[in-house]
Protein backbone atom coordinates (compact mmCIF):
# COMPACT_ATOMS: atom_id res chain seq x y z
CA UNK A 1 0.00 0.00 0.00
CA UNK A 2 1.29 3.41 -1.15
CA UNK A 3 0.50 6.69 0.57
CA UNK A 4 0.27 9.64 -2.12
CA UNK A 5 0.46 13.15 -0.73
CA UNK A 6 -0.27 16.31 -2.11
CA UNK A 7 1.56 19.02 -2.89
CA UNK A 8 1.09 21.93 -0.80
CA UNK A 9 -0.66 24.65 -1.96
CA UNK A 10 1.17 27.06 0.18
CA UNK A 11 3.72 29.26 -1.23
CA UNK A 12 7.63 27.91 0.12
CA UNK A 13 9.68 30.90 1.76
CA UNK A 14 12.03 33.13 -0.63
CA UNK A 15 14.32 35.07 -0.17
CA UNK A 16 15.16 34.94 3.75
CA UNK A 17 11.03 35.55 4.50
CA UNK A 18 10.93 32.77 7.21
CA UNK A 19 13.96 33.31 8.97
CA UNK A 20 12.63 36.92 9.63
CA UNK A 21 9.25 35.49 10.67
CA UNK A 22 10.65 33.20 13.02
CA UNK A 23 12.81 35.99 14.70
CA UNK A 24 10.33 38.34 15.15
CA UNK A 25 8.24 35.71 16.89
CA UNK A 26 11.34 34.67 18.96
CA UNK A 27 11.78 38.33 19.90
CA UNK A 28 7.82 38.76 20.58
CA UNK A 29 8.06 35.59 22.89
CA UNK A 30 10.97 36.34 24.91
CA UNK A 31 10.19 38.06 28.20
CA UNK A 32 9.92 42.03 28.44
CA UNK A 33 9.90 44.38 31.33
CA UNK A 34 6.71 46.22 31.97
CA UNK A 35 7.05 49.90 31.58
CA UNK A 36 3.42 50.51 32.80
CA UNK A 37 2.39 50.39 35.94
CA UNK A 38 -1.11 48.88 36.50
CA UNK A 39 -3.23 48.56 39.18
CA UNK A 40 -6.31 46.58 40.65
CA UNK A 41 -8.94 49.50 39.99
CA UNK A 42 -7.81 49.22 36.11
CA UNK A 43 -8.30 46.10 36.17
CA UNK A 44 -11.90 46.29 37.50
CA UNK A 45 -12.70 48.72 35.42
CA UNK A 46 -12.15 46.92 32.38
CA UNK A 47 -14.40 44.19 33.74
CA UNK A 48 -17.02 46.72 34.26
CA UNK A 49 -16.85 48.26 30.92
CA UNK A 50 -16.82 44.84 29.17
CA UNK A 51 -19.98 43.82 30.91
CA UNK A 52 -21.66 47.19 30.41
CA UNK A 53 -20.66 46.39 26.85
CA UNK A 54 -21.87 43.13 26.74
CA UNK A 55 -25.82 44.34 28.58
CA UNK A 56 -25.71 47.56 26.17
CA UNK A 57 -25.71 44.97 23.53
CA UNK A 58 -28.19 42.39 24.65
CA UNK A 59 -30.75 45.79 24.61
CA UNK A 60 -29.77 46.81 20.96
CA UNK A 61 -30.22 42.86 19.93
CA UNK A 62 -33.48 43.31 21.64
CA UNK A 63 -34.45 46.22 20.25
CA UNK A 64 -33.30 44.71 16.69
CA UNK A 65 -35.53 41.83 17.02
CA UNK A 66 -38.70 43.57 18.18
CA UNK A 67 -38.52 45.85 15.26
CA UNK A 68 -37.83 43.38 12.72
CA UNK A 69 -40.68 41.13 14.35
CA UNK A 70 -43.10 44.23 13.82
CA UNK A 71 -42.15 44.59 10.15
CA UNK A 72 -43.11 41.05 9.49
CA UNK A 73 -45.85 41.38 11.51
CA UNK A 74 -46.86 44.54 9.35
CA UNK A 75 -45.88 43.01 6.19
CA UNK A 76 -48.44 39.54 7.17
CA UNK A 77 -51.37 41.97 7.79
CA UNK A 78 -51.20 44.28 4.63
CA UNK A 79 -50.48 40.74 2.37
CA UNK A 80 -52.33 38.12 4.37
CA UNK A 81 -51.73 35.36 6.58
CA UNK A 82 -50.96 33.20 3.34
CA UNK A 83 -54.01 31.14 3.85
CA UNK A 84 -56.23 30.39 1.09
CA UNK A 85 -60.04 30.27 1.24
CA UNK A 86 -61.37 26.71 0.79
CA UNK A 87 -62.72 25.25 -2.42
CA UNK A 88 -66.38 26.05 -3.15
CA UNK A 89 -68.85 23.20 -2.43
CA UNK A 90 -70.39 21.45 -5.24
CA UNK A 91 -73.92 22.90 -5.93
CA UNK A 92 -72.52 26.50 -4.69
CA UNK A 93 -73.20 25.52 -1.17
CA UNK A 94 -70.97 27.41 1.45
CA UNK A 95 -69.72 24.96 4.25
CA UNK A 96 -70.36 26.08 8.06
CA UNK A 97 -66.70 26.15 8.36
CA UNK A 98 -66.11 28.83 5.51
CA UNK A 99 -69.23 30.71 6.44
CA UNK A 100 -67.52 31.28 9.95
CA UNK A 101 -64.97 33.23 8.00
CA UNK A 102 -67.06 35.39 6.35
Amino acid sequence: MTIRYQKSKMAPCRKGHCAVLAAALLLLAGPRMASAYVDPGSGAMLWQLSVAGLVGALFYVRRVTRWLRSRLRSIRAVHGSGAQDPAPTPGGAISPAASDKR
